[in-house]
């Protein structure tokens, strides 16, 4: 795509997401395309078709909490050919007065095509639960982003939602799981990619996935991956919700398959 298109994709992904937490899905609808699909991070499935998306919007609007996006970064992470990936992050600042919400981050991936006629199109969009928070905190709303503070089982969870991993320079690392995208594996070591950076752990693949917990899946003897932030499989590789291609092997893609789709419909 041209830089002209690209920052337009970049202008569109913002708009889109300002409208949404304020109820209005209309700038959605409109650049939505036929074959769209969508990664609830909630429910942990994707929702695909525009039919079937429009038919999500009502329960995904109905009762978030109108907020408005601080903190705002969005970049180019991918441009090829018609196609661009969007990704970005903010922070979601609640208009009400209220003392007692949380102020939370999200990040998203919005991957937009060029048609034949010139004109973007929206082709796919993956968005992450809020940072730091378990799945008993959301109601019913999509991705709905702020708590209620003082809520002792909250806090448990929050503080036990943490992996303590020694780096390779011997600091001790307190890392919220959510933050975690995945692990590659480095040999004896492996390298943890977390939307806040890459950490070089002092541990082998397999043990940090035992370690890690249940939301953690080998794909690969290589790579293991945070189920929370899957947003597209396709041959023969995993797509991450910052965009990230990870490899499926290509004789073990169907067994692959099979096993993210029955982890992720049984969540």
């Amino acid at each position: 795509m041209t830089s002209e298109n690209t920052a337009l994709a970049i202008d569109l992904t913002q708009a889109i997401l300002e409208q949404f937490w304020q109820q209005d899905t209309t700038l959605l609808l409109k650049y939505m395309d036929e074959d769209f699909s969508l990664t609830d991070a909630l429910n942990h499935y994707i929702i695909q078709g525009q039919q079937q998306v429009c038919g999500f919007m009502p329960t995904a609007t109905s009762d978030i909490i109108k907020s408005r996006l601080t903190d705002k970064l969005f970049i180019i992470a991918q441009n090829c050919g018609s196609a661009c990936t969007v990704i970005g992050k903010y922070t979601l600042t609640p208009i009400s007065d209220a003392d007692d919400m949380l102020y939370m981050k999200q990040y998203c991936v919005f991957v937009w095509e060029l048609s034949r006629q010139g004109e973007l199109k929206l082709k796919h969009i993956g968005v992450t639960k809020p940072d730091s928070t378990s799945e008993s905190d959301y109601g019913s709303a999509f991705n709905s982003a702020l708590i209620t503070q003082g809520s002792a089982l909250h806090q448990q969870s929050r503080s036990s939602d943490r992996m303590i991993i020694t780096d390779t320079d011997d600091c001790t690392r307190f890392i919220p799981r959510n933050d975690i995208l995945y692990a590659t594996s480095d040999g004896r070591n492996c390298q943890i990619c977390c939307f806040s950076g890459k950490i070089n752990a002092r541990i082998n693949i397999s043990s940090f996935v035992e370690k890690a917990g249940e939301k953690f899946v080998l794909i690969h003897r290589c790579y293991a991956i945070n189920l929370d932030h899957i947003t597209l499989l396709k041959p023969y590789c995993v797509v991450m919700s910052n965009g990230s291609e990870l490899p499926v092997p290509v004789k073990r893609y169907s067994e692959i398959k099979q096993l993210l789709t029955e982890l992720l419909s049984n969540k």
